[in-house]
């Protein structure tokens, strides 16, 4: 039962806030919680939720109810009710690391961002990205092809296949116990501009790590990192010339970022 009230605060746009959890213990529960949250809504909300939930069918989204509910996401600011999941459910309890970068990468990026997964799926991690072309698909890919498994957490919902050229992951997705689908909307939703900014900070909640592969000062990928930083995660990124299009990176190692330059371009590094 406690999923048909997480599931109306998800629908009425509430979050699991600072404020809300402490909220939440003094409520005891999550349906006195949610009748303080929707107030005169609530009869509404549980009766959308409930058919939200019968059309869905079991399986299809976990609250913070759930034991396997992301222990890190959950302490975040604004960790959401629901997330509806599709694919390899196991991966939730996995160790992660989240790495984010341009959708328009230099060789080098490209080459980095490879290497980097390999070497984090050869650790044990599961690959955490935004499923975006570019470096978040390289790592998806590179990740797969590696034997390893990776969580792809997208803008939209399943039935929107976004980027049309990374259709293979959610087919996968469907069969393979190596790949789990992450959405905080509803299967029909479509990708709007500011569900870009709202799926960052779920894919830096939910690894103690994000890796900055390459990327702007003004990109995404760089606003996932700053969500890192204030969630007081750890940030790696590079540094290098080959990569030519990195001023973000280069401006997180200025300020401290973890430098992986040497493990992810030892070839470019080995010439200097």
């Amino acid at each position: 039962m406690p999923a048909v009230f997480c599931l109306a605060l998800h629908l009425a746009n509430r979050f699991l806030t600072e404020t809300n959890r402490r909220q939440l213990a003094i409520a005891g529960g999550f349906e006195t919680f949610a009748r303080i949250q929707l107030g005169q809504r609530f009869g509404a909300m549980v009766e959308a939720a409930k058919r939200v939930q019968h059309e869905l069918g079991p399986g299809t989204f976990i609250t913070p109810d759930d034991e396997d509910y992301p222990k890190m996401l959950q302490e975040t600011s604004h960790a959401p009710f629901v997330l509806f999941i599709r694919g390899a459910r196991r991966l939730l309890s996995e160790p992660k690391i989240s790495m984010v970068g341009t959708r328009e990468p230099s060789a080098a990026g490209r080459q980095a961002a490879i290497r980097l997964a390999r070497h984090y799926i050869s650790g044990g991690y599961t690959v955490v990205s935004g499923i975006a072309r570019g470096i978040d698909a390289l790592c998806h890919h590179a990740a797969l092809d590696a034997g390893g498994a990776t969580i792809a957490v997208l803008p939209n919902g399943f039935n929107h296949l976004y980027p049309l050229e990374n259709r293979d992951l959610y087919q996968l997705a469907e069969n393979s116990d190596q790949i789990l689908l992450l959405s905080e909307y509803l299967p029909g939703q479509k990708p709007l501009k500011h569900h870009f900014v709202r799926r960052n900070r779920i894919i830096a909640g939910l690894s103690d790590t994000t890796v900055f592969v390459e990327g702007s000062l003004k990109s995404g990928a760089m606003i996932t990192a700053n969500v890192a930083l204030a969630e007081g995660r750890d940030v790696a990124a590079l540094a290098h010339p080959s990569l030519t299009a990195n001023a973000g990176g280069e401006r997180l190692i200025s300020d401290g970022a973890q430098n992986l330059t040497e493990l992810a371009l030892p070839s470019q590094t080995a010439r200097v």
